[in-house]
């Protein structure tokens, strides 16, 4: 963005340097590098100045490229904005991870499309014909032929189903009729809706179970009386493999309007924490469809794990402050720092999820999605995604949405640090000012009362307190009031103290 080129040789390249840097490369001003001040990018145009460079890392630890930005001014970044830098860095890992994995689904279907297409062309129409079932009948619907294939696909014996009516061993009942007013009609009128297509219908075994199936039916021949032959196919890999992929999409496309709304909700950076927390572990649980759905932060020098939120779909509920000794769980807090994500069906049986299971899971889960929440570079916590029922194999689009989701638990973190920072400095502003205003009060004008009541009025401030006051104990056990506020106090009257 802002640059005409598209691409630059290594040699004058600022990225060559941040690939090879294990976190952000920052140039504050290039004219003051050695390793810069001569280059052409510098010295002409775009006359760079500033650079700052976040390397792109693979889940297996291999740098791709970066993600860079530049100036013509010099500068150099605050540490939020580097923290910030860090997180769209490993969002656009993620991104490229997804990427692949996509070409590599779209390679490996064009290669099974190529395959058959292949296959069909070596084979040709007799080892077509050979693969599907081939059932034939007489105008009275009595069976004629049943090939091998059909022996396999129906469970009939070819002795067991030549003479028997066709209808009553491979059609369910509910649909018997209707094929016996259709061939009914065609022996009436010539009328012939089906012959010489190819339609999906619902075909059924000896053992009664039903399946997809591709039916073509011909007329053999032009005498009568007629002879038709069905050419079956079972379909069902077909259809089940097209139902997962709407299925997939649909899951996609659910979890990218999910996390488009996250990214929306102004409570990850205006620092209401609980808030933004409660919003990502419903919306994950949902999108999902997990039963629970938990954040933990590392505190104490990370010798415990303390749950920030925990949301549990089925009773609808959240709760929080749960704690667990990092000890418990070593090799599962091993395994989180070494890879993005770790994802497993069997959470129980996994080693890296394990120690997680028997200390943190309640009963029923089976299957644990969990990826690192970073914060300064380093791991500060966990989003852990739970399923319960039967093991559940996670999808990279699953793996993907989730490490996008931990990221965002790091802009909301980082939102909420940033928030107790203004309020730190806005408390300092107002101690500050009441300590100048305090001064002024008794060095200008000797009147010690309104100086204590401007400290104290500022004590309340800060602490949300209804009153309070100033007093010094005075003549043995007698406390002296110099200054009150929100209560009735005759000062020129001491207290027993």
């Amino acid at each position: 963005h802002g640059l005409t080129l598209s691409e630059t040789h290594r040699d004058l390249s600022f990225c060559a340097h941040t690939i090879l840097s294990p976190d952000i490369l920052q140039v504050p001003d290039a004219t003051q590098d050695d390793r810069f001040a001569d280059n052409d990018l510098v010295t002409g145009p775009p006359l760079i100045r500033f650079y700052a460079g976040a390397p792109l890392i693979s889940g297996d630890g291999f740098p791709l490229g970066t993600l860079a930005v530049i100036d013509g001014e010099p500068r150099r970044l605050l540490a939020e904005q580097l923290d910030s830098l860090r997180i769209l860095a490993r969002q656009v890992m993620a991104q490229l991870e997804l990427r692949r994995s996509a070409l590599q689904k779209q390679g490996r279907m064009a290669t099974a499309e190529a395959d058959q297409r292949s296959t069909a062309e070596r084979h040709g129409a007799i080892l077509d014909a050979a693969l599907d079932a081939i059932v034939s009948m007489d105008a009275q619907g009595r069976v004629t032929e049943f090939n091998p294939a059909a022996e396999r696909l129906f469970g009939y014996s070819r002795g067991e189903a030549i003479g028997s009516v066709m209808a009553d061993l491979i059609i369910p009942p509910e649909s018997r009729e209707q094929h016996s007013r259709g061939l009914a009609r065609h022996l009436r009128t010539g009328e012939a809706v089906l012959l010489g297509r190819r339609v999906d219908v619902t075909a059924m075994r000896r053992d009664g179970t039903r399946f997809p199936a591709e039916l073509s039916i011909l007329r053999v021949g032009h005498g009568d009386p007629p002879v038709f032959s069905g050419f079956i196919r079972d379909i069902s890999d077909r259809v089940r493999a097209a139902r997962d992929l709407q299925e997939s999409q649909e899951r996609h496309r659910a979890q990218r309007i999910a996390l488009n709304r996250l990214i929306q909700d102004d409570r990850l950076y205006q620092g209401d924490l609980q808030g933004a927390l409660r919003q990502i572990t419903e919306t994950v649980a949902v999108t999902l469809q997990v039963a629970r759905v938990s954040i933990w932060r590392s505190v104490a020098d990370r010798l415990i794990l303390r749950a920030l939120d925990v949301y549990e779909l089925p009773a609808d509920r959240h709760t929080e402050d749960t704690e667990v000794s990092s000890a418990a769980v070593a090799a599962y807090i091993e395994a989180i720092g070494q890879m993005k994500i770790v994802a497993t069906s069997d959470a129980r049986a996994d080693p890296r999820t394990s120690g997680y299971v028997d200390g943190v899971v309640v009963p029923g889960i089976t299957s644990l999605m969990h990826a690192g929440i970073h914060v300064d570079g380093a791991l500060h916590g966990v989003l852990c995604v739970e399923h319960a029922g039967t093991p559940r194999e996670w999808t990279p689009e699953d793996q993907t949405f989730t490490v996008a989701v931990a990221n965002l638990v790091s802009l909301a973190l980082e939102g909420r640090r940033r928030k107790e920072a203004q309020e730190a400095l806005v408390a300092q502003a107002e101690v500050l000012t009441a300590v100048s205003e305090s001064l002024a009060a008794y060095v200008e004008r000797g009147d010690f009362k309104a100086a204590f009541s401007r400290l104290l009025r500022c004590a309340l401030s800060l602490t949300g307190s209804e009153y309070g006051f100033v007093g010094v104990l005075a003549d043995g056990p007698v406390l002296r009031v110099l200054a009150h506020e929100g209560i009735v106090w005759d000062t020129a009257v001491n207290r027993q103290f």
